[in-house]
């Protein structure tokens, strides 16, 4: 019995003296679509070896599902969210079930954000991207330039081909039909998020099981624990206009495992129009505009998915604060097992309840974060 016991500890001994801790790895890719945006990945692994393989794994399923969720090229052999919104009125079109999905969960998240994050608002979006894209370009070139803005009618008769009742979805033959030859598809403000889902769940099919990816800084998920047992650190970037990337954080947020964060603000994607205003891309489906208010930037952390935390990050950014922390509230009912929180991070002295002052900048979190994620 001794001898069993003594075979058994050496065993042990010896199984644990050649367990490897992970070490950390990482990489940036680049172009592979969702509008260029960088992708870090970090991951703890045995081997460099091993990190290239879940490297090449990434970049391959988001080059491909950035082609699926295209809205504005064609590529051989495949039919896309394009090939969907080309054949408006005209006849329904088979695509991959990946889209399938895609188009199925943005219409949930329609409901689920009380029809403040609609993807087929594209005829409205089109023309505030031809306005902002001019407006941009007037700006680089002449400081003095000031861009236009569209007229309230314009978007009006736009908005008439805004609608899910325009839109039908086979799930078992796989075809999505727009019935309204003015409807358009644009599933920017989710297709990032949703492609992650993807490629995240391939890579912890492939094995892995720690890991961080940034994309744009914009989305970041956090993938298991670290082997160290320490928090992952999200810093909440300083919304700032006029630079690529913030100097730093007005605030950062812990989490011991898995979680998906999205931020959405008014300092990425925007012009300075003739009325001395600045027209960003969150566009309010009521008045059709860009939303107006103090607030610079939601950011959303939430273990649903990363899609779930695009298109609220999206929908609390148009909400007034009050309507925002009412939806929040109701989703924490809708999925109780389940973080959701936010912060936010208005003009200094403007934001509506008790805030923090940061970085010139006053932030105010949720409840939940006050309570958990902060240190």
């Amino acid at each position: 019995m001794k001898r069993k016991l003594l075979l058994i500890l050496t065993l042990s001994l010896l199984i644990s003296a050649c367990a490897k801790t992970p070490d950390r790895y990482s990489n940036v890719a680049i172009n592979l679509g969702f509008n260029d945006a960088p992708v870090t990945f970090v991951a703890y692994t045995s081997s460099q070896a091993e990190f290239d393989k879940y490297f090449e794994q990434i970049k391959s399923d988001l080059i491909y599902l950035g082609q699926l969720f295209d809205r504005y090229n064609d590529y051989p052999n495949l039919n896309n969210l394009k090939t969907i919104n080309d054949n408006a009125g005209i006849k329904a079109i088979e695509v991959d079930q990946n889209l399938i999905d895609l188009l199925v969960f943005a219409r949930d998240w329609t409901n689920l954000s009380q029809n403040t994050f609609n993807v087929t608002l594209g005829a409205v979006l089109d023309i505030w991207s031809d306005y902002r894209n001019e407006g941009k370009l007037l700006n680089t070139a002449d400081p003095t330039a000031l861009g236009r803005i569209p007229s309230l009618g314009l978007l009006q008769q736009a908005d008439t081909c805004t609608g899910w009742g325009f839109v039908e979805i086979d799930d078992q033959a796989n075809t999505v039909y727009i019935t309204n030859p003015c409807t358009r598809l644009d599933v920017g403000g989710i297709a990032k998020g949703f492609a992650i889902d993807i490629a995240v769940k391939n890579l912890l099919d492939a094995g892995l099981e720690t890991a961080i990816i940034n994309i744009g800084d914009s989305s970041i998920i956090t993938i298991g624990t670290k082997p160290n047992g320490d928090e992952w650190g999200v810093g909440i970037a300083q919304p700032k206009r006029n630079v690529i990337f913030a100097d730093g954080s007005v605030d950062t947020l812990y989490f011991k495992e898995s979680i998906n964060i999205s931020t959405s603000g008014d300092n990425q994607n925007y012009y300075l129009a003739e009325d001395g205003e600045y027209y960003h891309h969150l566009i309010d489906p009521v008045t059709l505009f860009p939303a107006k208010t103090p607030l610079h930037s939601v950011t959303v952390a939430t273990s649903l998915s990363a899609g779930a935390a695009e298109a609220l990050s999206k929908a609390m950014f148009i909400l007034s604060y009050e309507d925002a922390l009412g939806l929040l509230e109701e989703l924490k009912s809708t999925f109780p097992n389940d973080t959701i929180e936010a912060t936010w991070v208005y003009e200094l002295d403007q934001a509506p309840v008790e805030s923090i002052e940061s970085q010139g900048f006053s932030v105010v979190h949720s409840a939940g974060i006050d309570a958990r994620l902060l240190r």
